[in-house]
């Protein structure tokens, strides 16, 4: 995987934002991406701005 693929990520991410109840399913992703992929600082990067 690359930057790009975590960027088509946090595009789709902000889209479900839109959704009702979409920035709880977010926040909730989010968390959980953080505690799994916490090692992955580009994945992070560009999840930030979602």
């Amino acid at each position: 995987m690359g930057r790009n693929y975590y960027q088509y990520v946090a595009v789709i991410l902000r889209k479900i934002r839109t959704y009702p109840e979409g920035n709880r399913i977010v926040d909730k992703l989010l968390t959980e991406f953080k505690i799994k992929y916490k090692a992955g600082r580009a994945m992070m990067e560009e999840l930030r701005e979602v």
